[in-house]
């Protein structure tokens, strides 16, 4: 179980407490600004909370080396910066770094997950953003890791490659993985994740399952300044 206590970060999160558990798929929704990413990337540890906690079966997990940390949780932040022009095998091996070793039969499994075994041997840099998106979910997965968090996984992802995506998504929660993403595609979010995590400035407004999502509460996240179920 992965749990955050009163997580905040500067003026951009404020007091987040939730619980997260294996086998659900949790989404992530609210307006540009309402802190979705921020929420990600200080549960990962990319940015150090300013206060609060983020727990992983009740041992403080942003206490923990960083190799720990990289165990326990993998963070596919959205359209991610390309410095060296590296193979895909090779990007997606960084991800057991971790572990010490991969093995070829990984990095085939992993692209595998994600439809992107033919990729295997190509430059980084010669791949669509969309193509680029799917390896860097490769990465995540190859870790092993039990929790997973997304940063707009399918953004840059044509239809088809999108509802693979999510279909994966769902299977590896229900295999037992905390999957956490951060999504603006509502109708996906309602069709595929079991609960949503609503934010606006910067807080909490609701952490439900997604059959709360009615017109009447999206109207009241999108468009108003304050909404609470």
């Amino acid at each position: 179980m992965l749990d955050t206590k009163s997580l905040s970060y500067k003026k951009l999160l404020h007091a987040i407490t939730l619980t997260f558990v294996p086998g659900r798929l949790y989404g992530i929704i609210g307006a540009n600004g309402s802190g979705k990413t921020t929420l990600l990337k200080t549960m990962s540890g990319i940015w150090a909370p300013t206060s609060g906690h983020v727990f992983w079966q009740n041992a403080d997990l942003l206490k923990m080396e960083r190799r720990t940390i990289s165990q326990t949780l993998s963070l596919v932040p959205q359209n991610p910066q390309v410095h060296f022009d590296f193979s895909v095998a090779e990007m997606v091996a960084m991800g057991r770094y971790a572990h010490y070793s991969v093995q070829p039969q990984d990095i085939e499994e992993a692209l595998s997950a994600v439809n992107a075994l033919h990729l295997k041997q190509r430059p980084i840099s010669q791949l669509s953003s969309g193509e680029r998106q799917r390896v860097y979910i490769a990465r995540a997965l190859i870790t092993k890791a039990p929790v997973i968090l997304l940063d707009e996984p399918t953004a840059s992802l044509d239809v088809r490659h999108q509802e693979e995506i999510w279909l994966l998504l769902q299977r590896l929660s229900q295999q037992g993985k905390v999957v956490i993403m951060a999504s603006h595609d509502l109708n996906a979010v309602t069709r595929y994740c079991t609960d949503m995590i609503a934010m606006q400035m910067g807080l909490c407004v609701a952490a439900e399952p997604v059959s709360f999502l009615t017109p009447e509460f999206l109207r009241g996240l999108f468009f108003d300044e304050k909404s609470q179920l």
